[in-house]
């Protein structure tokens, strides 16, 4: 996606083998920076992981049986809405398939963008511990953390 606003996502749809679930990085870049705002394995952004798909059927996270990742949260942007998916695995990715449904209106001035960040630590050193969440400055709502062990 490469689109001027203002506008808000509403819905992405997105499905690939699973093998690629954590090699491939899904990035999200709001109003024209040049660090993403979200950069995920796609597999962990929808919570999935292992290179496995789980069944999920929540208000903003659904994942279907057929394996189609749907993420709902509504995502404002005001000037500019750039996501990239980067396969990292070395491999071919045959089949990616994706739907990113979006509206362009106006934002309100206190709307929010969506920041959403991956951290691993494979295996935590014994009496060390593994940081969910840190350097998290402004304003903003959290809304939660998927941990897979």
């Amino acid at each position: 996606m490469d689109t001027e606003g203002p506008g808000c996502i509403r819905h992405i749809w997105l499905t690939l083998s699973e093998r690629f679930y954590r090699r491939a990085v899904l990035r999200f870049y709001w109003d024209g920076q040049s660090n993403p705002s979200v950069e995920v394995p796609v597999g962990d952004f929808f919570c999935n992981s292992w290179d496995a798909r789980q069944n999920i059927l929540a208000q903003p996270i659904n994942t279907n049986p057929t394996g189609g990742l749907n993420f709902y949260f509504p995502m404002p942007f005001r000037k500019h809405v750039r996501i990239t998916v980067e396969n990292q695995s070395g491999e071919h990715m045959e089949n990616l398939f994706y739907q990113i449904d979006y509206t362009l209106e106006p934002v309100h001035q206190e709307a929010l963008y969506l920041h959403a960040t991956w951290r691993r630590t494979n295996p935590v050193p014994l009496k060390e511990n593994h940081i969910l969440l840190d350097q998290v400055e402004g304003q903003g709502q959290y809304v939660g953390t998927f941990v897979s062990w």
